[in-house]
C-alpha cells in the first residue's frame, strides 16, 4: 500500500512539474519576444488555421452558402408573391367601381380590362406576350367573355400593334375588319357591334388596355366622349394595377 501512494504522488508531482514548465516556458518566450509578439503570433497561427480549414473544406463552405442564400432569395420571393397576391385583392372593389362608373358612362354592354403579360420563351429566348382579360362588367342579359379572351397570345392578332402606335381605337366590329379581321370576326361571334379601347400608360410601359363594347348600338356614345372617358379611366386603373406606385 505504501508503494502505490509513493507512486501516485510521484505521478502528481510529474504533472504539477510538467504545467510549471510549460507555463515557464510561456513567461520566458514573453520576456524574450514581448507580450504584443506573442499576441501577434498566436493571432497568425489563428488566421492560419482558418485559411487551412477555409482551403481544405471550400466545397462544403460554397454549397452551405449557396443553399442559405438560395432559401432566403425563395423565402423572399414567396413574401412578395403573396403580398402581391393580398393587394390584388385588395383592389378588386376599387377596379369595380371604375368599370361601373364607365358603364353608366358610356353606356356601354360591356367594360372591360386586359392586362399584358410575358408568357413562356421561344428556343432562342425571345418571349411571347400575352393578353388577359382580368376585369370585366356587363349589364343585365350580357354574356361575360372574359374566358375567350384569357392567355391571348398577342402576336396572332394586328389591334395590338395598331393600339401600340395610335393609343385608341373605335369604331365598328365591320370597321375593324380593315385592320384585324381575325379580333373582329372573335368580336362578332360574342354579339359586339362596336368597340372603343384604350392602351393604359404605366410609370415606364404599358400595363393593358381597357375598352367598352356594344352589342346594341341604339344608345351609342360619340366617339370624342368615348375617347375623352377612357382618357380618365385608363389613369384610374393604371394608378391602381401598376406595382411601381405601390
Amino acid at each position: 500500500m505504501a508503494s502505490t501512494k509513493k507512486t501516485s504522488s510521484k505521478t502528481e508531482g510529474t504533472g504539477v512539474t510538467g504545467k510549471l514548465g510549460i507555463l515557464e516556458s510561456f513567461l520566458k518566450l514573453i520576456e524574450k519576444y514581448g507580450t504584443m509578439e506573442i499576441i501577434k503570433a498566436l493571432m497568425l497561427m489563428g488566421l492560419l488555421c482558418v485559411g487551412t480549414y477555409m482551403a481544405t473544406n471550400m466545397d462544403k463552405i460554397f454549397e452551405r452558402v449557396f443553399i442559405e442564400q438560395t432559401e432566403k432569395n425563395e423565402e423572399r420571393t414567396q413574401e412578395s408573391h403573396d403580398a402581391a397576391l393580398e393587394y390584388r385583392r385588395g383592389i378588386k372593389n376599387d377596379m369595380r367601381c371604375i368599370m361601373l362608373n364607365t358603364l353608366e358612362a358610356t353606356k356601354a354592354d360591356r367594360v372591360f380590362v386586359i392586362e399584358l403579360h410575358n408568357g413562356s420563351n421561344n428556343t432562342t429566348g425571345l418571349p411571347f406576350i400575352y393578353g388577359e382579360m382580368t376585369y370585366e362588367e356587363s349589364v343585365e342579359g350580357v354574356d361575360d367573355v372574359d374566358d375567350d379572351y384569357a392567355s391571348m397570345n398577342l402576336s396572332r392578332f394586328d389591334l395590338p400593334y395598331y393600339l401600340e402606335e395610335n393609343r385608341v381605337w373605335i369604331g365598328s366590329a365591320d370597321e375593324l375588319m380593315a385592320i384585324d379581321n381575325k379580333m373582329a370576326y372573335r368580336m362578332k361571334a360574342n354579339g359586339t357591334k362596336y368597340l372603343a379601347i384604350r392602351i393604359i400608360n404605366g410609370a415606364y410601359n404599358e400595363i393593358g388596355c381597357i375598352g367598352v363594347s356594344y352589342c346594341d348600338t341604339t344608345d351609342l356614345a360619340s366617339r370624342l366622349s368615348l375617347n375623352e372617358i377612357l382618357i380618365t379611366d385608363a389613369q384610374k386603373v393604371s394608378s391602381l394595377l401598376d406595382a411601381r406606385n405601390r
